[in-house]
């Protein structure tokens, strides 16, 4: 028996359509990232969010980023807090 290590799911809701992919048992994360993650992928860049930080990766347009780059934001570690109860 084998186990999809993928799922693709697409929902067109008429004026825009949103996509989402999921994979499992990856030798790394989104965008070269150590931990899991998930990346929002819009018409003018891709934010990719981890358990460490946040990047945003604008999109270009004849070279030019369409919205400001930005640098990697590191979390303070207690962002999820609430969800280690010890």
């Amino acid at each position: 028996m084998e186990t999809p290590d993928m799922q693709l799911t697409a929902y067109d809701f008429g004026d825009y359509a949103i996509s989402w992919e999921h994979g499992v048992g990856a030798t790394a994360g989104l965008y070269g990232n150590n931990y899991c993650g998930v990346a929002f992928i819009g018409t003018k860049g891709t934010l990719v969010v981890d358990r460490e930080k946040w990047r945003l990766f604008p999109e270009t347009d004849n070279g030019q980023y369409v919205i400001p780059a930005m640098p990697e934001q590191k979390s303070s570690g207690k962002d999820l807090a609430f969800l280690s109860r010890t």
